[in-house]
């Protein structure tokens, strides 16, 4: 999609316009981007693979969607995130390992969906050792570092 083409965008935000449909593959083409707020919106589907492509991400909001399906493994590149957020979406499966990656994280936000399990703890490592200040999970999820949101 069109997109794509914006390859020297780096800062989107969409937030609050009752976009819908899918967020597209090409999503991965905008490499400069640093800000990705795309919150309180319809927009559906499963988060494409390429959002990994994206590693000059600092700021990550995709919350208030209805995205399904896992997170991918390849967010494990956003390494230079500062505040990630898919809460008050519909993923589900296991909360990936990967999201440890993200060593600069201050806050991580993953509460109000569906995911099964417990927090992997290598996340909390991250929230004990390094600058992780907030990870919020649901409260059903086992989890001995996190705040539990209900």
């Amino acid at each position: 999609t069109a997109i794509g083409f914006l390859s020297n965008l780096e800062i989107l935000d969409l937030s609050l316009n009752k976009l819908e449909g899918s967020l597209p593959s090409t999503i991965g083409n905008l490499s400069l981007l640093t800000e990705l707020t795309l919150s309180e919106n319809e927009l559906e589907g499963r988060l494409p693979s390429e959002l990994g492509l994206l590693s000059n991400m600092n700021l990550f909001e995709l919350e208030g969607n209805r995205f399904t399906g896992t997170l991918p493994t390849s967010l494990e590149a956003l390494i230079h995130i500062d505040h990630f957020s898919v809460a008050n979406n519909q993923l589900s499966g296991t909360i990936p390992v990967e999201l440890a990656a993200m060593e600069h994280a201050e806050s991580i936000y993953l509460e109000h969906n569906e995911f099964s399990g417990s927090v992997p703890h290598e996340l909390c490592v991250l929230n004990f050792n390094r600058t992780l200040m907030i990870l919020v999970v649901d409260c059903i999820l086992a989890c001995s570092c996190c705040y539990c949101n209900i």
